[in-house]
């Protein structure tokens, strides 16, 4: 397959590592699966911070939305804190390294 497949359960600590992995193989990181949902939507239910910014740092588009209409965005904003506050301080880094331009 092309894409990337589900996550796993919340805390799994290799989530991460195994998209890191797909994605040096080729993994494209927008494929959805039937319902039309995202690696990156897996990855912020599982509140998986790695998984995540991997897969932005990726391309992983924050604003496609699955057949319900449902983006990253949305089931970001209902994860937990301390998983909004991981991601946003990490792409905010990235931002700055960047030079301050947006690069997704």
């Amino acid at each position: 397959r092309e894409g990337i497949q589900p996550l796993g359960d919340k805390g799994n600590p290799d989530a991460g590592k195994l998209v890191d992995a797909l994605l040096a193989a080729g993994a494209r990181p927008n494929v959805a699966d039937n319902d039309g949902r995202t690696a990156l939507m897996y990855a912020a239910e599982a509140c998986s911070v790695d998984a995540t910014n991997s897969l932005i740092d990726a391309g992983a588009s924050v604003h496609q939305q699955d057949k319900r209409g449902r983006c990253f965005v949305d089931i970001f904003n209902r994860s937990e804190r301390w998983y909004q506050v991981q991601v946003v301080q990490h792409q905010e880094q990235r931002k700055a390294k960047a030079g301050g331009k947006q690069t997704n």
